[in-house]
């Protein structure tokens, strides 16, 4: 009773019971790498990279990703906005390249009728906030990942190809609280940045 789902997902043990689908559960965190109708989303490296970012995530800052913050302009889920965008940029760090989804997102946008060119995501776009802010966490989060991205790549990208860089950002990651916001996420990072 399978179906085909353009998408992929990290799905911790814990919740596996948000799938109304019998058969799903492993008994163990999983990465669900979908066949869907316009693209097998296996055919994507930084797919599946992307996903296992939300795994990382998960085990060491373990943001809540259900969580609200509200500001002078709103309220929008900044948790899940960070997960999303440190999944982005460890898929752009492990492959040194600012794109995630080359592969899978034109032909996901083929298939509903969308624009098909470029990625799902573009790492060195130059998106603000608040501006960048939807409501959607995958746009939401392009912000930090843009960020993260600008510095592993300009001022801090060392003689190492990123590599202390990535180091800072693993240090941020385990240091963090689990409600972190943008702010608290963009001090902790500047800290180990300084560290490094």
């Amino acid at each position: 009773a399978l179906v085909r789902i353009d998408n992929a997902a990290f799905m911790p043990r814990e919740q596996f019971s948000q799938i109304p689908i019998s058969g799903f559960d492993t008994g163990a965190d999983t990465l669900m790498i979908f066949q869907g109708n316009a693209a097998d989303a296996a055919y994507d490296a930084t797919v599946i990279q992307h996903e296992f970012g939300h795994g990382v995530v998960y085990a060491t800052a373990n943001l809540s990703i259900s969580s609200v913050a509200s500001d002078s302009y709103g309220a929008n889920n900044e948790g899940g906005a960070l997960h999303e965008g440190f999944a982005d940029y460890i898929a752009a760090a492990v492959n040194n390249t600012p794109e995630v989804g080359p592969y899978f997102g034109p032909r996901v946008a083929a298939g509903a009728g969308q624009s098909a060119n470029g990625a799902l995501r573009n790492l060195t776009n130059q998106d603000r906030c608040p501006s960048v802010l939807w409501g959607e966490v995958h746009q939401d989060s392009m912000h930090v990942a843009e960020a993260l991205w600008a510095a592993r790549t300009g001022p801090f990208a060392g003689t190492d190809n990123g590599h202390t860089f990535d180091t800072a950002f693993y240090a941020m990651l385990v240091s963090i609280t689990p409600d972190a916001d943008f702010a608290q996420m963009a001090a902790a990072m500047s800290a180990r940045v300084a560290e490094a």
